[in-house]
């Protein structure tokens, strides 16, 4: 007989559930909210991730065609 649902994925982290003092969860849980997730600062990290994707773009590039961005010295 399989095991129920609960055991596979854990219980829930934060669903309102619980005392009051643990509405806020842990500390990732509450970095996620408010430093990723939050609305106001989708934008900045969005520009971020845009940013390290063209550099990274660019390292791969630079790597795999080095002889198109000879200078001819």
């Amino acid at each position: 007989m399989a095991p129920s649902p609960q055991y596979i994925v854990g219980s829930p982290i934060n669903r309102g559930q619980g005392s009051s003092s643990n509405n806020n969860g842990n500390f990732f849980t509450r970095f996620l909210r408010d430093e990723i997730f939050a609305p106001e600062k989708r934008q900045g990290n969005l520009d971020i991730v845009i940013s390290v994707g063209v550099f990274l773009a660019t390292i791969s590039f630079l790597q795999n065609y080095p002889d198109l961005v000879s200078c001819g010295l």
